[in-house]
């Protein structure tokens, strides 16, 4: 779309869609900051959103969103994009060290983060030292230790307790549920994390959103964290 001196381009980035501004000058185009176009309309109200080079503007309530490159979040009065490169959301990551423990057949499992509890799950072998060492890692350690693991988007199945489980499947959403339980009722720093978001929009743009792809999407991570909410 061209206005006067500068014109909008929408380009596609690692399957997420943004916005490359860019500014006519002497003839030629300069490009200015990509900005991700993380919702199409104000997650507070639902207007219409304009975006510009670093923020977006809502027409309903007048609201601007800023968007922080550094930490890959946006910042609003009344929303909160979690993630754990941002010091004020990182206690709301799977990645924040909230230890929790969930019982097996075989005895209690104790996971040192939730990032840990879903690399787990990709782990069909014996419960053995190096399922252990699994349990006991946080922050990007646990993130990074997938690529030494199997990968479980080739047969969409992950494993819980000697069993078997389909990634889109009730039995699935229903685990996720029990490991976020676990964590908000043995986590007091998790349930004050959640107690200080008070009644703001909880987001998280960065995540990928094809359920075959990630073992838990924006949207499955967002319920849960909401439904934690809704107990204290």
């Amino acid at each position: 779309f061209l206005f006067d001196n500068f014109c909008s381009v929408w380009y596609y980035v690692n399957g997420e869609s943004v916005l490359l501004l860019t500014t006519f000058i002497k003839g030629g185009f300069q490009m200015v900051n990509i900005v991700p176009s993380s919702f199409k309309v104000c997650p507070v109200c639902g207007g219409e959103v304009l975006y510009g080079t670093d923020n977006c503007f809502c027409v309903g309530c007048k609201r601007i969103f800023v968007y922080d490159a550094s930490r890959k979040v946006w910042k609003g009065d009344m929303i909160c994009d979690i993630a754990y490169s941002d010091p004020e959301t990182s206690t709301l990551s799977n990645m924040f060290p909230h230890e929790f423990s969930m019982d097996t057949k075989h005895g209690p499992i104790t996971f040192a983060s939730m990032e840990a509890f879903f690399r787990a799950l990709t782990w069909n072998g014996p419960r053995d030292s190096f399922f252990e060492e699994i349990g006991k890692l946080h922050g990007y350690d646990a993130w990074r230790v997938r690529y030494v693991l199997p990968d479980w988007r080739k047969e969409q199945t992950v494993y819980w307790d000697g069993t078997a489980i389909a990634r889109q499947s009730e039995e699935y959403s229903c685990l996720l549920e029990k490991a976020y339980d676990s964590m908000f009722e043995q986590s007091m720093i998790f349930r004050l994390a959640l107690q200080k978001t008070s009644d703001k929009i909880l987001m998280h743009t960065m995540g990928e959103k094809d359920p075959t792809k990630t073992l838990l999407t924006p949207d499955e991570y967002i319920k849960n964290l909401i439904r934690e909410r809704n107990r204290l």
